[in-house]
Parts: C-alpha cells; structure tokens; sequence
C-alpha cells in the first residue's frame, strides 16, 4: 500500500491512502470503519445506513480513542491474557498469508480445465457413515460389492441429491470433479469432517453450457477464485506440516482420562494433579499445568460437537493437539519477528483500545452511581451520561482530530445486521464488538480536511 508522511502538531504519522480520521497518534481507515460497523451488531439507535447513523458510528470510534487515551488503569490479568492470545492468533494469521502469498503460482491451463470440469452437473447416490464403518465398507469395495449392498453396512438407504462444483464442498470437489466421471462410478470414501466420510455413486451426467460472454467471465472468475482458496488452504497446510515436522505427541493414557473426566464431569469435579505428566512430545514431558498455562492464551476448541463420552474424549484430544501445533506455529511467528508486523501491531492496538475504554466507560458511569441506578437501559446511561463527558473530551481532543470528510460522505452503510466470525479459532471475533458510548450525530469538532 502506498503511504506517505504528514507531520501533524507533535507527531509523524504514517497514514495509508484510505485513512478516514486521525486521533492523536491514532489512524481510523475507511476499512477499519467499514469493519466495525458491518462485522458487529450495531446498537438500535446507529443500524441503519442513513447519515445521522454513519455519524454517530463515526463519533463511536473516535470516542473509543478518546477514552483509551484517557484511561490511566492497566489490564487486569485477563484481560491482558486475552490481548496476548489475541496477538498470538493475528501473528499466526499474518504469517501463513504471507506464506500463501509468496508462494501461490496462478496456472490459468488448470483453472481453464477445472471451468471445464466444472461445466457438468452430477446426479448422484450418496451414503454418510461414521468412523466406525469405514474399514468395513473399504472391505467392501475391495471385493467389488455393489453400491446396494454396501447400504446394508451401514443399513442406510442411499440419498439422492445433483451436485456442481461451486455448490460442493471442497473435498468433494477435490474428489469428484479431479476428472470426468463414468456412470456407475463410486468415489470414496471422501472424509468431509473429522469422524464423517461419504461414499459416491454417478447416477447421471449434463454439461451444462454457459451462453453469454458476460455469465462465461463471471463463472471463469469463481472458478479462478475458487482455485486460489484451495490452492491457500494446501500451502498453509503444508507451512504446518513443516513447522510441526517430526514432531509426534503421546498421551499418558491414564492422565489423560482425569483430566478429560474433570471437565466432562463438571458437576461433579475431583481434584487433579497439575504437576501430573499428560503427555510427551520433543522428548519433554508436558504437565497439565504446563498445558493450562498455553490454555490462557489459547482457549480450547473442539473442531466437532460430540454426543457421548467416546466421542468428547476424542474432541478433548484434538483440541489439545490444536492448542500445542499453535504453540509451535506462534513460535515460529515470534522467531520471524511477526509481533512488529504492521498487521499485528494494528490489530493489537484496536483491541487494547477497546478494552480500556470500556475500562474509562464503567468508570465514567460509576462517578454518577446514584444516578445511573435509576435508568433502567443502556441508551439512557449513554443519552444522561457518556454524552455529557464526551462532549466536554471531544472538545478536549479537537485539535488533535483530523476528519477526511470528502471520504466519509461517500461511505455507504449496510442497514442488514451482520456477524463476523473466524470459525474455528480460538478467537472467533474478527474485531471488537461496536463501542457504545455516545449518540452525538454532529461532527463538531476537530479539522475537516482532505488527507
């Protein structure tokens, strides 16, 4: 991105081209604006896409500045835990895109043949089994047995269902569509989650030809899109592959079981050594203490619900497994000084600032305890209180607030509530949730000026 220098009052700032606002040292984007008030829930009072609304978002995220600015308090411990894991998360992040980035080769002859491929339409036959049958059916199809018989294994009636490219998962369109398929043809078993397989039988076979130019370049360009999120997901997976390389994790059975048994029996907890070894790996033996201490930067996710005991031991395992390959992939992002990237360190400041103004917020409100006990909702506290503060803090700060107004007006919002999540992740918000503190619609303050 190209960036250029200003030197505003006391400090050097180096803004990008599409910074919308400046806050002391502070820089707003369009897309960091364009993030907060699109991938969060937007209170009543500022979710639609008129003016009015779009200012009173701008004002938030300035006052969001304002009040970090302002508050003297340190994070508590976990809040400063979560800031950690949080750094950690974005460095990982930040780090495998680069790698997909460096290392992505565009073959315009293989998307030409995936757009070919992806030209027919399947009918097919399909049955879904658990892990469990998997060896079973494989035997079956050893021995050449029939898609029919087949079903009985798992005495399952096959469903019916006609599949494209762009409307498959991927696995299935790394399976199925890798050639052009005979009828009567199985394929599989295709593994689509982690204890979830498919078999595949061709009932029927159309091209389906695209007419216009205009649908031929469009449907050129997803297929293209398509192949670039595959090819991403293959490179990061082998980025992983060789961080954690020779790397093999074994668990001590018995700890395992108290310590999964401890948290699935939350009602009913024993006690648990945390010095008791859970498992060896690197030729280091791993306590749970030394596992939970990862865990307060790397909260534990099951890739899989679970329905019985079996099946959460299983996901307890995998997610363990997540939390330590995170732990070698964060290590390798430290090592490569990840930490100072850009990216990171923007991502770790927005979120630092969210959690102290929130931090200066309660404290704001608490300074009026008598008064703020007798409104019964949040948008009175804001309208009684947090507007008279920060009106008198806007006014504080308003020589150091600069506003490209000509980019703000040409900002156009959405007045659809959405939802952004990282699925998967141990931090599933992509930013912080829509700051809450004032409904002030007028832009009074600070200097207006093209950036």
């Amino acid at each position: 991105m190209k960036k250029f220098m200003i030197t505003y009052l006391l400090f050097q700032i180096i803004i990008p081209n599409d910074t919308l606002a400046i806050v002391g040292e502070n820089v707003i984007t369009k897309n960091d604006f364009m993030k907060r008030a699109e991938y969060t829930i937007r209170p009543q009072y500022c979710n639609s896409s008129n003016n009015i609304d779009k200012k009173i978002v701008l004002n938030s995220l300035i006052a969001e500045k304002i009040l970090a600015a302002e508050c003297k308090s340190e994070l508590d411990i976990d809040k400063k835990r979560f800031l950690r894991g949080i750094t950690d998360q974005a460095m990982r992040r930040v780090m495998l895109e680069d790698q997909v980035n460096s290392n992505l080769a565009i073959d315009s002859q293989i998307i030409t043949d995936l757009y070919n491929k992806s030209l027919i339409s399947y009918e097919v036959d399909f049955l879904s089994f658990s892990n469990k049958y998997l060896d079973s059916i494989k035997g079956a199809l050893e021995t050449e047995k029939n898609f029919t018989d087949i079903s009985r294994i798992i005495s399952t009636k096959p469903a019916n269902k006609k599949l494209r490219f762009l409307n498959s998962s991927k696995k299935v369109q790394k399976e199925l569509f890798n050639k052009e398929r005979n009828l009567n043809e199985i394929i599989g078993p295709i593994e689509i989650s982690n204890n979830e397989y498919i078999l595949i039988k061709i009932i029927n076979k159309n091209r389906i030809p695209i007419i216009s130019l205009e649908n031929q370049k469009k449907h050129y360009e997803d297929i293209k899109d398509n192949y670039i999120e595959l090819e991403s997901i293959e490179i990061r997976k082998h980025q992983i592959s060789n961080i954690m390389s020779d790397k093999k994790i074994e668990f001590n059975k018995k700890v395992f079981l108290k310590l999964a048994n401890y948290y699935y029996y939350n009602n009913d907890r024993k006690s648990i050594n945390l010095e008791d070894i859970l498992f060896t790996l690197d030729n280091k033996q791993w306590t749970i203490d030394e596992l939970i201490q990862l865990n307060h930067f790397n909260p534990l996710i099951f890739r899989e619900s679970y329905d019985n005991i079996s099946e959460f031991y299983e996901q307890f395992k995998l997610g363990i497994v997540d939390i330590i390959q995170n732990h070698y992939i964060t290590l390798k992002a430290y090592e490569m000084n990840y930490s100072n990237h850009p990216a990171v360190v923007k991502e770790r400041r927005v979120w630092k600032d969210y959690m102290l103004a929130s931090y200066k917020k309660e404290q704001l409100i608490n300074n009026y305890k008598f008064e703020s006990n007798s409104f019964d909702n949040e948008y009175k506290i804001i309208e009684k209180i947090l507007n008279k503060e920060l009106d008198a803090l806007f006014s504080k700060y308003s020589d150091l607030i600069l506003i490209d107004v000509d980019m703000f007006n040409k900002i156009q919002l959405s007045n659809i509530d959405m939802f952004a999540v990282n699925i998967n992740q141990p931090y599933q918000l992509t930013v912080p949730p829509f700051p809450r503190l004032t409904t002030k619609i007028n832009l009074d303050y600070g200097v207006k000026k093209d950036l």
